[in-house]
């Protein structure tokens, strides 16, 4: 990369991986499995969050990512690791709904169908363009405060300097 060439990053393949694995009924029980979409800590500490999925077993809290990214960092196969480990990981916040959805494979497919993509579907974090920009506002405010403290300060500052504070 050239100096002052943008840097792009490709999306992953997370949302359709893992809605593909699911799928497979000889593989997952939709008894016990659930396809999860959560926000995930990049890199845990940065304050730089994204939307992933994977899947989640409820009985064995056991996590399966097929994604590329999973793939990539553990030798090609798709990574099996327990959920205390894929919070430990990815400072998964499981009991906040604006940042962990879980869908039945039924509620799924209904999803897919219904928007005409594989997700993410229901993480305002993700879904910035459908929301009305003033509840996006307080939310990215909120989100911001709670899991971006450094960011927030820094807000703060800019705002009070643009106020004259």
């Amino acid at each position: 990369m050239k100096k002052g060439e943008n840097m792009e990053f490709e999306k992953g393949d997370c949302y359709v991986a893992n809605f593909n694995a699911l799928m497979d009924i000889e593989k997952f029980d939709h008894k016990e499995w659930v396809m999860v979409h959560a926000l995930r800590e990049i890199i845990l500490g940065s304050e730089w969050w994204g939307g992933h999925a994977f899947l989640y077993n409820k009985k064995t809290k056991m996590v399966y990512d097929a994604s590329i990214s999973a793939r990539n960092s553990n030798d090609g196969k798709p990574l099996n690791i327990t959920l205390e480990e894929a919070v430990d990981k990815w400072n998964l916040k499981t009991h906040e709904p604006s940042m962990w959805q879980e869908y039945t494979r039924g509620e799924m497919v209904t999803k897919a169908i219904d928007t005409g993509h594989y997700g993410s579907w229901d993480l305002p974090y993700e879904n910035w363009a459908t929301m009305p920009p003033a509840n996006y506002a307080e939310y990215m405010k909120w989100f911001q405060k709670e899991y971006c403290p450094t960011t927030y300060k820094v807000m703060q500052l800019n705002t009070e300097k643009i106020k004259g504070e």
